[in-house]
């Protein structure tokens, strides 16, 4: 199997600050072949931070106070500070981090120059954004974490804390067929699988999602249960409900394309300025789980509603993805009435934080996320759900039936069992 090697810097932007470089990012790829491992580095390449982005000016410039930095967009403007959940090459660059998804020569989801992404159908932001940009890299055999799943009551008490294994893999750039049969190949755009190890009464309990590349079908999924010992297929209606053990929904987890069911429409364009109200963003939001935050993007925002006749879990969804880095941020979804009845705030972890081949290999790129913190706030019945990676990597030598129901079937309870 061959990896991407892509050597990439980033150079913070603008005339003003030309003279301020973040020094270029060291990738590690490993070999599946030979557990060779290969160190590059950018040398002299550098990514221009962009200086049009959706038909406006863009620019970065040191702010008054140490570690702050001032983002303009057009006549929009914000103070960038470091906050204590950052990953530490994001609070020393500042936003000129996520500019190295705007480098030139990168695959998919990132092939476009930032002065096209703004041109992009409405319905192609989910796919490029969420689905490839965070949680299926294309250019990965697998991703794959163990992660947390913690519910809080309305008084901020936990409710129950669910622990989950995660593997996932995308096979739109060629990679990953091995776990396809031939017949399928054509068919499959990625799948996912997981299952939870705790609490007690979801232990073993886990399921697949088969996203197919024909945009008007539904995805496929199968929900193995260890009482039964079988694994049965779930009904297409599945995309609007819950994620098991979760506050999560389907959408929010593997359903993360455009749905036949739904209309996507640009409403407009934002400079990112999360407040610390956004569950994510505050400093005492899980700071142990270091990762990136989109603060000083701008976001393409994306309404999103049921077609006529559809009865969905929301009446209207608003939601927001960087064109900057390509990865989707935060949504917020409205009843019939109007009222906010849920927000859903997503932030990745880069391949520092990652790693490649097994449990201690080395680092991956940068470029390779997977989500890091996931949050959901219902603001109808005053629950919180926090969900974060533990550990998480690519290209893990797995089985080529790690997707087939006998894999689930094993019920693995470490993350180690199941990777072998």
């Amino acid at each position: 199997m061959k990896y991407q090697k892509t050597t990439v810097g980033v150079a913070v932007l603008g005339a003003v600050f030309s003279t301020m470089l973040w020094s270029p990012l060291v990738q590690k790829a490993q070999s599946a072949e030979s557990s060779a491992t290969t160190s590059a580095t950018a040398g002299a390449s550098t990514t221009q931070a962009p200086t049009m982005v959706a038909g406006k000016p863009y620019s970065i410039e040191p702010g008054k106070d140490p570690g702050t930095f001032v983002v303009k967009w057009g006549d929009a403007s914000m103070i960038w500070k470091a906050k204590p959940w950052m990953e530490p090459v994001l609070a020393k660059a500042g936003p000129a981090y996520l500019a190295q998804w705007s480098s030139k020569g990168l695959t998919y989801p990132y092939e476009l120059p930032v002065d096209q992404r703004d041109k992009l159908p409405a319905g192609q932001y989910l796919d490029r954004c969420f689905a490839y940009g965070e949680n299926f890299p294309p250019d990965a055999e697998n991703q794959w974490d163990e992660a947390v799943a913690r519910i809080y009551l309305p008084d901020g008490s936990v409710r129950t804390e669910t622990d989950l294994l995660e593997i996932a893999s995308a096979f739109v750039s060629g990679h990953g067929r091995q776990y396809l049969p031939a017949s399928q190949a054509a068919q499959v755009a990625r799948i996912y699988k997981w299952t939870a190890t705790t609490p007690e009464e979801l232990r073993g309990q886990g399921g697949t999602t088969t996203v197919l590349t024909d945009p008007n079908l539904d995805p496929q999924d199968t929900l193995y249960l260890p009482t039964v010992r079988r694994t049965r297929r779930l009904a297409g209606a599945v995309a609007k409900q819950y994620f098991p053990g979760t506050i999560y929904r389907y959408e929010d987890v593997s359903y993360l394309q455009a749905l036949p069911q739904l209309n996507y429409k640009i409403i407009g364009f934002e400079l990112f300025n999360p407040p610390d109200t956004f569950r994510g963003y505050g400093p005492n939001d899980v700071p142990q789980n270091q990762r990136l935050g989109g603060a000083g993007d701008v976001n393409v925002i994306i309404e999103i509603t049921p077609k006529p006749g559809v009865s969905w879990w929301y009446a209207k969804r608003i939601y927001h993805c960087g064109l900057i880095d390509m990865h989707f941020w935060y949504s917020e979804e409205f009843d019939a009435n109007g009222t906010m009845m849920r927000r859903f705030v997503q932030m990745p972890m880069t391949g520092s934080k990652l790693h490649l081949g097994k449990l201690d290999g080395p680092p991956a790129s940068d470029l390779w996320t997977i989500w890091g913190y996931a949050s959901v706030q219902e603001f109808n019945s005053g629950f919180v759900e926090e969900g974060f990676d533990t550990t998480g990597g690519f290209n893990a030598e797995v089985p080529a039936s790690v997707y087939a129901p006998v894999s689930l079937e094993r019920q693995s309870m470490t993350i180690q069992e199941w990777l072998e």
